[in-house]
């Protein structure tokens, strides 16, 4: 299987994660300094009053942007690592694409696209049609800072998958035919799915490479599927995104 991954995106990410998180601290603790210095050193009035509450606030939210952009951008395995073992093992006539085209994780196959939709989340999760419950744990309270919200994943996936339809058709309209679809893949090992009938497939990491092998469409012609690589390529490069 072939790799295609926008590193630049990766370090820019990473760094912003590891800034965020100095800034916050930083914010954090100046605003504790001035609660402890100021009426030592005879300071007051609104601004001083209002100051500590301020630095809470913003390094805060800082902190929190900190956290989620280095839990998905600074730790290893990432989840673009994690879909790359997952889909170890495919031939050279697959080629994924992470953060390198209108939707985050797209793999090229001999029968079509499918947009991977990625889930860093644990717990517990039912999934009826379009509808996602997820049982209540205290750990899921604990663990809510620089966390993803959950959302419809479903609906991601079929907003996902229009928005590959449209870039395809706008630069390729005689590949408008091609098949695309989606899945949502759970990456976290501490995830249970209760799955019953859905729009779009829900699975486990561990799943995707069976799911991706049991994809039954008919197989592209070799014409459109070098078409439509040369197209993916062209919309990875730098100018074409």
């Amino acid at each position: 299987m072939l790799i295609v991954r926008d590193e630049g995106l990766v370090r820019r990410r990473k760094k912003i994660g590891q800034f965020a998180s100095l800034l916050g601290l930083a914010i954090l603790v100046s605003g504790m300094v001035v609660t402890w210095v100021a009426p030592r050193w005879g300071f007051s009035g609104t601004l001083v009053l209002y100051l500590p509450f301020l630095a809470l606030l913003v390094g805060f939210i800082l902190s929190n942007i900190g956290i989620y952009y280095t839990n998905r951008w600074g730790r290893s395995p990432r989840p673009d690592q994690v879909l790359d073992a997952s889909l170890k093992g495919l031939g050279k006539e697959f080629k994924l694409y992470h953060y390198a085209l209108r939707v985050p994780h797209v793999l090229l196959t001999p029968v079509g696209a499918m947009a991977l939709v990625i889930k860093t989340e644990g717990g517990v999760y039912t999934v009826d049609g379009d509808r996602w419950r997820q049982r209540f744990s205290f750990g899921r309270l604990l663990r809510f800072m620089g966390q993803e919200g959950m959302g419809n994943p479903t609906r991601e996936a079929q907003y996902q998958v229009d928005a590959l339809r449209r870039f395809v058709n706008k630069r390729a309209p005689d590949l408008a035919e091609v098949p695309i679809s989606a899945a949502v893949v759970f990456i976290n090992d501490r995830v249970s799915l209760n799955v019953g009938e859905t729009s779009v497939p829900v699975l486990r990491a561990t799943k995707l490479k069976g799911h991706v092998r049991s994809w039954t469409e008919k197989p592209l012609s070799r014409k459109v599927l070098d078409q439509l690589q040369a197209l993916f390529d062209e919309g990875s490069a730098p100018a074409g995104r």
